[in-house]
């Protein structure tokens, strides 16, 4: 999920301080600064995991979808197979 967004939301995610290139470095950063790492600095995936969809479910992190253009162009185009508008 991360490596999906990293690659198509870049203007975005480069707009934000704390999210870098790289997914492992990027969910490390994010469970410092939201207090989700365990004493010695390991990350607590599971904590940070549930961290980022409650704030990506609320829209805490803005409005982001997962569809890229060219899936919705995909989906708009099954949708008029299966349920043509006859006018």
């Amino acid at each position: 999920m991360l490596n999906s967004i990293l690659e198509n939301f870049k203007n975005v995610i480069n707009q934000i301080e704390y999210f870098s290139k790289s997914s492992v470095k990027l969910i490390e950063k994010i469970a410092r600064k939201r207090g989700a790492s365990y004493i010695g600095g390991k990350v607590d995936l599971h904590e940070v995991s549930r961290i980022l969809l409650h704030e990506l479910h609320d829209g805490i992190l803005g409005k982001i979808t997962l569809d890229i253009p060219k899936m919705i162009k995909q989906e708009s185009v099954k949708l008029e197979k299966t349920y043509p508008i006859n006018l």
